[in-house]
């Protein structure tokens, strides 16, 4: 182990060690880098460079398989939120209290009337027949033929005032005709001789 040690501080020491003579001159640093370069020794002990270690950094990122199982719900706890075959039945009516709240056999019977009732409510044939209009009363609505023919009389009269009407339609249409005549031979006169 203390020879494992020395090795790796063997290697730290080298990869800190400064380049070459010959790189040295291939490539001058500038002056500000020089003077920075031959700091003291005491701030680069106080200010070190952080070293990265990537293992350890994503192994931290990554939640670890305790905190994950954590996170997901136990059996135990999962179980306890569905509600349990007896609390479940307990929802459920029971048969009895279904029973209870259709009616009975009994209990429909009374709410349908009794035949008795119902053939009360028919109307007798001696109601039915009353209300029926006797023949007298049909006949006594039914006009006399006397007032129909008075009636067949009126008609006809109404017939010929329209007879009568077109009759006088054409007279105006034919005093109409003989204005236009008249009208279309006054022009015709002023070419008679004096």
């Amino acid at each position: 182990c203390f020879r494992q040690a020395c090795q790796a501080v063997a290697l730290h020491k080298m990869a800190a060690s400064p380049a070459p003579l010959h790189e040295m001159a291939a490539s001058p640093a500038p002056m500000h880098d020089v003077a920075a370069s031959l700091a003291p020794q005491h701030k680069m002990a106080a200010n070190p460079e952080p070293k990265w270690q990537p293992q350890l950094i994503f192994r931290s990122q990554v939640k670890s398989p305790l905190t994950f199982r954590s996170q997901v719900k136990s059996p135990l706890t999962f179980r306890s939120q569905v509600k349990s075959p007896l609390t479940f039945r307990s929802q459920i009516k029971s048969p009895l209290t279904f029973r209870s709240q259709v009616k009975s056999p009994l209990t429909f019977q009374s709410q349908v009337r009794s035949p008795l009732i119902f053939r009360s409510q028919v109307k007798s044939p001696l109601i039915f027949q009353s209300q029926v209009r006797s023949p007298l009363i049909f006949q006594s609505q039914v006009r006399s033929p006397l007032i129909f023919q008075s009636l067949v009389t009126s008609q006809l009269n109404s017939q010929s005032l329209v007879t009568s009407q077109l009759n006088f339609q054409s007279l105006v249409t034919s005093q109409l005709i003989i204005q236009s005549l008249v009208s279309s031979c006054l022009p015709c006169g002023n070419f008679l001789p004096a």
